[in-house]
């Protein structure tokens, strides 16, 4: 592989520094399985992830041959900073003496100065970080200025007045750094939007959408898409028709972008059960605004009671949305399971469904916990929620023997007024109607991931590595101050050692601390094309199917299931290899786009139990 060969080359400790003619003479006089032109397209591609640098000379040097690490910086509010680096190792802590102009969010080049301390310095800034930056402005001696929001920048930004947008005291901004003046620090900006004033309704969770990179305006060619497919008559083709079933959604009281149905028949010993998915990919199509748009969100944001939606409400609520007693287009997972929790055969097909019961989690729970028997709705389909809840504990008991993790950490609910101040926190109760949701849309996702991988095609996965071992066992040395006593016996760490230790965790009174850190300490699921299984759930293939109303990775699956299993488009291995470098990107920005809203969510929650 051309990249790998260049890569040894530079790294070679015999290499001495040669340009870019120089580097391609010499692997061309190596193999002639690379002309000039590959050659130089696969350099500028390592320069572009930073893997390689030019030097003032103009000869080609590897980081790792200069001793340098790539990452990004976080800044603290007292000014120092720590390197999160792209090898997962352990984060580099820079002294605010260190930082060379480098903010928060930089993309950096750093070198070690005391290996001990894990210190480093920042060498060079390759690119600003914040494309945005939400604040407030004020003006001092007639000079405009914003005060980042983010209390980690702690500088203020200067406005030109060509660049204020009319922006004056007490404005809440989004502006842009145009430049950085290396000998003074000061920093100039521009304004691109103005939010509000510091006193409107809603201003604040308004100011953490936009801090956060997510825009809750859609363009107007995006809209316009919308509104048209709303004249659309649904006709069935070559769908399969279940709309004689009785399909039904189980969401919370306020969902409003109800994705999934689900249905289920008894044979004999074995169970058919039928997830049923809103096709959006039938109308959010590749080379649309809408994509343009959802791909740029990457999933929608859930504040309090403010949505942020991927796609417009037009879709997400409306025309997408398996709302009840209406036709939907609908991707379907069809599934024979056996008494054991295993499947046994499955279907993944286009079809048309008609729900009939839109049920919340509360009732459902009622139901199961025989408060809500009068409810005639639910005595109609008794028999088949019974059957549901019944396959639900038989997968929880397979998943669980299998090693599934489950944390069962509480998380809270704010309830707000109509001005969307706090009046109240609650703690979300996980009841037998969530797991059961939650059991079947993983095992559908298990099913579609499985599927992909035997076809041996370019396919985007949920991933979950292993957790970090020094990380762990720093953690099991801290419990043992709590008389948690547990050791890893293997070098290898499987999800039953976890189990056992978060069974330990949860016996002790330290409870509500611990098992948050043992969560911290495990690895961030992803989104990218190279399988390496799920840890947390101890599923060999996992991916996420069902929520491509609020998940852009899900919309992916399903234009994926289209092209492979609906039109039988099957790539030759040049497009395999495109559409595979396509789902890197698609799967890097996603999980990055996750990792900002759960922030975003975090912060307005804090914001509101303040």
């Amino acid at each position: 592989m051309l990249r790998q060969l260049i890569l040894n080359i530079l790294n070679d400790s015999h290499y001495r520094p040669l340009s870019y003619h120089e580097l391609a003479n010499l692997i061309m006089s190596k193999s002639d399985e690379y002309d000039l032109n590959q050659i130089y397209q696969e350099i500028v591609k390592l320069e572009n992830e930073y893997l390689i640098i030019q030097t003032k000379h103009e000869t080609l040097q590897s980081i790792e041959r200069l001793g340098l690490k790539l990452g990004t910086i976080e800044i603290k509010s007292k000014g120092y900073g720590f390197v999160r680096l792209d090898n997962d190792e352990d984060d580099v802590f820079i002294s605010k003496y260190n930082l060379n102009n480098a903010i928060d969010k930089d993309r950096v080049l750093i070198k070690m100065i005391d290996i001990k301390a894990n210190e480093g310095s920042i060498e060079r800034v390759l690119e600003h970080g914040l494309n945005l930056i939400v604040g407030e402005v004020f003006i001092r001696r007639k000079q405009i200025y914003v005060s980042p929001d983010n209390k980690s920048l702690n500088f203020n930004i200067k406005i030109n007045y060509k660049n204020s947008m009319g922006a004056t005291n007490g404005h809440k901004v989004v502006c842009v750094i145009t430049s950085i003046d290396d000998k003074t620090g000061v920093i100039h900006g521009k304004i691109k939007n103005i939010i509000g004033h510091i006193n409107d309704v809603d201003i604040d969770i308004l100011s953490v959408v936009y801090e956060y990179g997510f825009n809750p305006e859609f363009s107007r060619e995006a809209l316009d898409e919308a509104k048209n497919y709303q004249k659309d008559k649904l006709i069935l083709n070559n769908r399969i028709d279940l709309r004689d079933k009785t399909f039904i959604t189980i969401d919370g009281a306020d969902s409003k972008d109800l994705d999934d149905a689900i249905y289920l028949e008894k044979e004999q010993d074995d169970y058919i059960l039928y997830v049923s998915i809103a096709d959006v990919s039938y109308y959010v199509r590749e080379d649309t605004n809408l994509n343009k748009d959802a791909y740029e969100r990457g999933t929608s944001v859930y504040l309090t009671n403010k949505v942020v939606p991927m796609l417009p409400f037009q879709l997400s609520n409306d025309i997408c949305s398996l709302n009840p007693d209406t036709d939907r287009y609908t991707l379907t997972c069809q599934m024979k399971i056996n008494n054991k929790g295993k499947v046994i055969d499955y279907d993944i097909y286009e079809s048309m469904i008609n729900s009939k019961y839109r049920l919340t989690y509360e009732e459902v729970n009622n139901f199961y916990n025989d408060e809500e028997k009068e409810l005639t709705k639910l005595n109609s389909i008794a028999l088949m929620l019974n059957d549901m809840l019944s396959l639900s504990k038989i997968i929880r008991t397979k998943k669980i023997k299998d090693g599934y993790i489950d944390f069962d950490i509480d998380e809270i609910k704010i309830i707000t007024n109509n001005k969307n101040q706090a009046i109240d926190i609650v703690k979300r109760v996980r009841g037998l109607s969530e797991k059961l949701i939650e059991d079947f849309m993983i095992k559908a996702n298990e099913v579609v991931a499985e599927n992909f991988h035997w076809l041996d095609l370019p396919s985007l996965y949920r991933v979950h590595d292993k957790p970090n071992k020094d990380k762990l066992l720093e953690l099991i040395k801290f419990a043992k101050v709590f008389n948690i006593n547990f050791t890893l016996k293997k070098d290898e760490i499987s999800p039953y050692d976890i189990n056992h230790f978060l069974e330990l965790i949860k016996k002790s009174k330290q409870a509500h601390f611990l098992d948050k850190l043992l969560l911290r300490s495990m690895a961030k699921a992803v989104y990218q094309p190279d399988n390496i299984g799920h840890f947390g759930l101890a599923s060999h293939y996992y991916t996420h199917f069902t929520s491509p109303i609020r998940r852009y990775p899900d919309l992916i699956i399903h234009r994926l299931i289209r092209k492979y299993l609906i039109d039988k488009d099957i790539p030759n291995e040049k497009d395999k290899e495109k559409i595979y470098q396509k789902l890197i990107k698609i799967g890097e920005h996603a999980s990055k786009k996750e990792r900002d809203a759960q922030e975003a969510e975090r912060k307005v929650t804090d914001m509101k139990c303040a």
